[in-house]
């Protein structure tokens, strides 16, 4: 896979057809935030978008674990990627060295 640019710009085109006129600009947008990149401003003309790092890019392994198991996960090599407070669980992933 090639190397993603830090931001992108997207451009609103002009002269586009009145029935749809944010289609085309739209479609562009979502097609690279599901590639990861995400809205940082929008405006009228323009949309700059940046580039998230894919929280689990790399990964091996995930699982949820609970609170108490936490420490032990982590001292064999898991990370945290994200916490549930309504679900009391700690999602967990081990990335590929």
């Amino acid at each position: 896979m090639t190397e993603l640019k830090k931001y992108r710009v997207v451009y609103r085109p002009e002269g586009v057809d009145v029935d749809d006129p944010l289609g085309s600009f739209l479609q562009k947008i979502n097609a690279l935030a599901d590639v990861g990149y995400r809205v940082h401003t929008f405006d009228h003309d323009y949309a700059l978008m940046s580039f998230q790092e894919n929280q689990y890019a790399g990964v091996t392994n995930l699982r949820d674990a609970i609170p108490a198991e936490v420490d032990r996960y982590l001292s064999l090599g898991w990370e945290i990627a994200s916490a549930s407070i309504s679900t009391k669980f700690v999602r967990m992933v081990k990335r590929s060295n």
